[in-house]
This record gives C-alpha cells, sequence and structure tokens, in this order.
C-alpha cells in the first residue's frame, strides 16, 4: 500500500484497496499509506473511504495530520483538510492548523 501514493492519480491505491489490501498497514516504524500519501489528496480519499485510520501515529508520534498540516504546500494543506475532516475537527486556515 505505501508505494502505491507515488501513483498520482490514485489508480494504484484503488487497485490494491479492490484488492482487499489493508488501508492501515504498518511499516517497521509504525508509517501508513495514509502517512505516506500526504501531499497526494486523490490518494488520501481513497484510503479515508477504505478505513484508514488517521488517528494511527509512528513510532515518532506523527499522524497523517501532523505530516500534512505542519506543511504549506497546496497539496499538503487539501490533505490536512481531508483528514481533519476525517477526524471531526473543523478546517483551518494554511500555516495555523495545529
Amino acid at each position: 500500500m505505501l508505494s502505491a501514493q507515488t501513483c498520482p492519480d490514485g489508480e494504484m491505491t484503488r487497485i490494491l484497496l479492490d484488492a482487499k489490501a489493508d488501508p492501515n498497514a504498518k511499516t517497521s516504524d509504525g508509517g501508513t499509506a495514509l502517512m505516506a500519501a500526504a501531499r497526494n489528496p486523490l490518494v488520501v480519499e481513497k484510503l479515508l473511504k477504505a478505513g484508514a485510520d488517521p488517528t494511527a501515529k509512528n513510532a515518532y508520534g506523527n499522524t497523517a495530520e501532523s505530516d500534512s498540516c505542519d506543511r504549506g504546500a497546496e497539496g499538503f494543506y487539501r490533505v490536512c483538510q481531508l483528514v481533519r475532516k476525517a477526524l471531526g475537527k473543523p478546517a483551518c486556515e494554511p500555516g495555523h492548523c495545529n
């Protein structure tokens, strides 16, 4: 699942999810596909719809929210809003999400 986030249109993510890949699979340090997709809103939407856990933390305490909201680029900001919505949090302005 983690390498699927490199496909910008989210097609590989869809294929893997259709094949029953686990959207919450973790790396050895606890990273998830949702964290890895911090700059790709198309992939993040698919992962969240498939049940990816937006509260998952890696070994360093990072979450998909912190990985996306702590960056200022447009893709990261859109992902930040998607993750915050999944968490039931209000939208925020770029640079003022935490």
